[in-house]
């Protein structure tokens, strides 16, 4: 069997970028580094990545997005160009939960290994949007929106070895400080080649999505209780 070449696309952070790959290895990779430009740029990146990978779109065999949480309007615009490929191009659309490939991010990016995974993702205010993973990528704390505060934060740490990270955290430096237990970046901006592993293995289990009713996952409405 022919290893896949999956497009994946990445807009939940606000910023944008597209990878292609076949299989797990990335073939090329396209960022654009300011903010909010997804709307401008993101047609012109995925023109790039086809053209310096070499590979022509009939070749594509999936599109994975990153389906959120994280930016309304990056998911938005993301998912729309995601659904209008795949459906035009006639291949599977993948959904790749961003928490996962922040995940992914950190372990290539640190090189090391955590009890909890708690990747965070700014939601105004002192709320975050927010999950805890374990290393088998299983959630125990489901995604959802919290406010964080230092009891919480206390709370998870306790007993466990965590690593918290995102982007354009700085809000949250103050609750971290002093906690040794707890390995804090702020430099975790997600790039679409994270993805690729991901998108691959739901390629080759089939788990792929319904192109006509495919929607991002805000997770808008689950601002709950602590717990």
């Amino acid at each position: 069997m022919n290893l896949p070449y999956i497009l994946c696309i990445e807009t939940s952070s606000g910023y944008c970028s597209v990878a292609l790959g076949q299989g797990s290895s990335v073939i090329h990779q396209a960022i654009e580094s300011q903010k909010n430009q997804s709307a401008d740029k993101l047609n012109l990146l995925i023109d790039e990545v086809i053209k310096k990978s070499g590979i022509a779109f009939k070749d594509l065999n999936g599109i994975a997005i990153s389906g959120g949480p994280g930016s309304y309007t990056g998911l938005r615009i993301g998912v729309s160009v995601a659904k209008g490929l795949a459906y035009a191009l006639e291949i599977p659309l993948i959904h790749v939960e961003t928490f996962l490939a922040m995940k992914a991010q950190v372990e290539d990016q640190c090189k090391s290994e955590f009890d909890r995974y708690i990747p965070m993702i700014d939601a105004r205010r002192m709320d975050a949007f927010t999950a805890i993973i374990n290393s088998q990528n299983e959630y125990i704390l489901e995604p959802q929106c919290l406010t964080i505060d230092e009891n919480l934060i206390d709370k998870w740490s306790e007993n466990y070895r965590i690593v918290i990270f995102g982007h354009e955290l700085d809000k949250f430096n103050i609750l971290l400080q002093n906690k040794v237990s707890i390995i804090y970046l702020n430099n975790i901006n997600l790039e679409a080649k994270c993805m690729m592993f991901l998108a691959n293995d739901k390629y080759l289990k089939s788990q792929f999505e319904d192109i006509a009713y495919y929607e991002p996952k805000y997770y808008k409405n689950f601002h709950s209780s602590r717990k």
